[in-house]
């Protein structure tokens, strides 16, 4: 029996591991007092397998404030911090980077009194203790933005957004702070066209050189138009110089990201229209760090089509890859997820696309690769029977699609969207929205290959859970939990996946536990299919543990 068992396992898992999908090691969510719509922006995860997410919830004044959450690698929440500004009204977060000691910054804005919006960056330690905040309000005392931070290895913090003007106009503004929060230096940028100009990302090379992008008015034939810019600054913010695209229709051309090679080259990823094409095209384009001007690609389905990006990222041997939607066809409304793959040269090699089960809207949001140079994309894909669902799908170097991980929650017709997304040592983590029966919650989730024996404290979390009999042929198991674990009283909710890493069960429950009871609780199986499952608890939203069970 017992080699019977090892036999039926053993092929399980390599089951598994032979279609190359990890599970839901974890999901985690967070709604905000009172139950109204909660979004999570920004993720990054730290070497241990900490996770750290921010955005905006909202808080009991009816608010929104900038929460940013902490959660160990078995999916604790570790801490919870919630900012709200002075003026007591919406705050927003818009990303979240760390340093290489852990500390946390958090950038985007905050309603203050007296100063409406503020540009608004946010240290915490790596014990989510506030270490300082930073504002600055433009010269309109008007609605002023964060939209992208970067920290050097000094705990210099750079930031890029914009300000309105005295002309109720925006400029890009660019921020150099110290490490205590100390502002170092600041910049702003007006276009030719005196009109709306807005930062949208920001980088710093290896030479603490800081380079910002984003869209500025020109003048066409004296009506304001919108170019790509890129501007670098020297780390003391001294002006380097500027690059502008004007496409060759002089039509609207936005940048959304930038990000920089191994040899200090800039890129940048944007949109624009094209008259030929008769619609919108991905819009690559490369610079020295001089400022040369290297190469441009656009990328394009067909006639009469829109592209999209939203994301870019270069690999270890500075090839370029590019996220984002395409329309499907120039007869179809519908969007896929776009992905597209140039050389350091500009040499195309490949584009992919995602086509979800429904046939119908697809948007890829984010973009991250792991150290095998695969390339992961999140974003919202509509199901079937389903509105959108969190859809991950990894590509191999040569774009080869490997898998897709679609997460919906047990509610089927709201919508799950995932917004950022971060690999490290295998595992994927993915942080966007997901509806609970009325509105959206923060969603957090965390996909393993192993999905199991997490390494909490140095312990493993698998062993604080004891399921019987395993494997089972009746109709419940029965979970032992650690004695000095009290769940009297306490909310519990667990998940079950699959082995092909999909959740087919969420329950929440209140546990009562009669007096001298011992911490056991029973789960029904009876509808569950032979084969191996993965079971995941939580008490008062907190992570308890995780353990395989096979049924028989």
């Amino acid at each position: 029996m017992i080699t019977r068992l090892f036999f039926a396992i053993s092929f399980l898992l390599m089951t598994i591991y032979a279609t190359a999908q990890p599970a839901i090691a974890w999901e985690r969510r967070y709604n905000g007092t009172p139950d109204l719509s909660d979004e999570a922006v920004s993720i990054a995860v730290d070497a241990a397998g900490n996770s750290y997410v921010t955005g905006s919830a909202f808080a009991p004044n009816g608010t929104l404030d900038i929460v940013t959450i902490k959660y160990s690698p078995g999916g604790q929440q570790m801490w919870l911090e919630s900012y709200n500004g002075t003026g007591n009204g919406n705050d927003q977060g818009a990303e979240l980077v760390l340093d290489n000691a852990g500390n946390v910054y958090v950038t985007g804005y905050s309603n203050n009194l007296n100063s409406f919006n503020d540009v608004t960056t946010i240290k915490y330690n790596n014990s989510g203790v506030l270490q300082w905040v930073s504002f600055h309000n433009g010269s309109s005392n008007n609605y002023d933005q964060g939209n992208a931070l970067q920290v050097d290895a000094n705990g210099n913090v750079y930031v890029v957004g914009y300000e309105t003007t005295s002309n109720y106009t925006y400029d890009f503004v660019t921020i150099k702070y110290n490490s205590l929060g100390i502002q170092q230096w600041l910049q702003t940028y007006n276009g030719p066209g005196n009109f709306n100009d807005e930062g949208k990302d920001i980088g710093i090379d290896a030479n603490g050189n800081v380079y910002v992008t984003g869209y500025s008015d020109t003048l066409v034939n004296t009506q304001p138009n919108e170019d790509i810019v890129l501007l670098k600054y020297n780390n003391s913010g001294a002006f380097q110089w500027r690059k502008v695209y004007d496409g060759p229709g002089h039509s609207y051309e936005w940048s959304k990201k930038l990000t920089i090679d191994r040899n200090n080259n800039i890129l940048v990823v944007g949109y624009g229209w094209t008259a030929s094409a008769n619609g919108n095209d991905y819009i690559i384009l490369k610079w020295s760090p001089s400022g040369n001007f290297q190469w441009i690609r656009s990328y394009n389905y067909g006639t009469n089509t829109f592209e999209n990006p939203a994301d870019i990222i270069t690999d270890s041997l500075n090839n370029v890859i590019v996220t984002g939607q395409g329309i499907t066809s120039s007869s179809s409304a519908t969007n896929d997820y776009l992905t597209v793959k140039y050389n350091s040269s500009g040499t195309f090699q490949w584009a992919s696309r995602y086509n979800g089960p429904a046939n119908n809207d697809d948007r890829g949001t984010a973009l991250a690769l792991d150290d095998s140079l695969n390339i992961f994309v999140t974003g919202f894909s509509k199901g079937t029977g389903t509105l959108y669902d969190c859809a991950t799908v990894k590509y191999d170097p040569s774009g080869n699609q490997i898998y897709a991980l679609r997460y919906n929650n047990a509610n089927a017709n709201k919508d799950d969207m995932g917004n950022a997304i971060a690999v490290r040592n295998g595992d994927i983590y993915v942080t966007g929205k997901s509806a609970n029966l009325s509105n959206d919650d923060y969603i957090t989730l965390r996909y393993s290959y192993s999905a199991v024996g997490i390494a909490e404290n140095g312990f493993e979390i698998e062993n604080l859970l004891y399921i019987y009999p395993n494997p089972s042929k009746g109709e419940n198991i029965s979970v032992l939990f650690p004695e000095n674990l009290s769940l009297k009283d306490a909310n519990c909710s667990i998940n079950i996946t699959n082995a092909q890493g999909q959740i087919i069960r969420t329950e929440n429950y209140k546990i009562t536990l009669p007096p001298d009871t011992k911490n056991t609780i029973s789960i029904p199986i009876s509808d569950l299919k032979s084969g191996l499952y993965l079971l995941n608890i939580s008490a008062n939203e907190l992570f308890v543990g995780s353990s395989k069970f096979v049924i028989e």
